[in-house]
């Protein structure tokens, strides 16, 4: 039988090739809510192939082994991320359950930090349920950190509302919480990554901000006079400070 595809590539793959003998497992450890959502469709509490996990200190990090038998599954973690790992693994190994063989595998983190940037901020800002599907497949990847890029109007500031037709077209402060707590479940780190120094064109050019820029008056491209609009908030200003140190003080409520 052909060895199974997984991505990312795990480390060691070794296909003993005997064919498994079930469809659907159990499981007597108590998962969390993400694995409980991962493994759901391939779960049948009632049947006697197990999925066994065990924790096992004395490996690297986010580490696992999977062990397929013809009757049951072994996973041995390594910590929170392990297990994570191991199940996001067994997932796609029992998405492919007709062919799927005895078999050993090994996997570790080749870095500690695996980041997408998703910027939100070009055209439509994305629905709260949009980023969390994103993030779930991203999960699924493992992905652990999500950088959610904002510049312009994409995240809703209270202090700047009368610059909003309608705050619900934009990300607002209580579903950025919703969203972090989110990520936090499904082994994510929500990263805010937000401009302020350079692309503040939104901002710098509304005629009750100008003067906040560095060049209100915007700046020239070429010697042929092609020009470019106000972009980049003036550092010598206190009050281009304060702007900035509000909108930071937003996005951290």
């Amino acid at each position: 039988m052909a060895v199974i595809k997984i991505v990312p590539m795990v480390k060691k793959y070794v296909d003993n090739g005997e064919i498994v003998n079930f469809k659907k497992l159990s499981v007597d450890n108590t998962l969390s809510s993400f694995e409980n959502e991962v493994l759901k469709d391939f779960l049948d509490f009632n049947s006697n192939n197990k999925i066994i996990f065990k924790e096992d200190l004395s490996i690297v990090e986010g580490a696992y082994f999977i062990n397929v038998y013809q009757d049951k599954i072994e996973c041995i973690y390594s910590n929170k991320e392990g297990i994570h790992n191991a199940v996001c693994t067994l997932r796609q190994l029992l998405l492919n359950i007709n062919k799927l063989t005895t078999c050993r595998i090994y996997d570790e983190p080749l870095f500690k930090v695996r980041s997408v940037m998703i910027d939100i901020s070009r055209n439509k800002v994305p629905k709260l349920e949009t980023l969390k599907n994103i993030a779930y497949t991203l999960s699924l990847l493992k992905i652990n950190d999500l950088q959610l890029y904002m510049e312009g109007r994409s995240f809703y500031y209270s202090f700047l509302d009368e610059f909003y037709e309608d705050k619900n077209d934009f990300l607002l402060p209580e579903e950025l919480k919703e969203f972090n707590k989110y990520c936090n479940e499904i082994g994510i780190t929500l990263t805010p990554n937000t401009n302020c120094f350079g692309h503040m064109a939104f901002w710098l050019n509304q005629d009750k901000l100008k003067h906040l820029a560095f060049k209100p008056e915007g700046f020239e491209f070429s010697k042929n006079g092609t020009r470019g609009y106000a972009q980049t908030i003036n550092p010598d200003s206190e009050e281009a400070y304060n702007f900035i140190i509000k909108q930071f003080d937003e996005l951290n409520k």
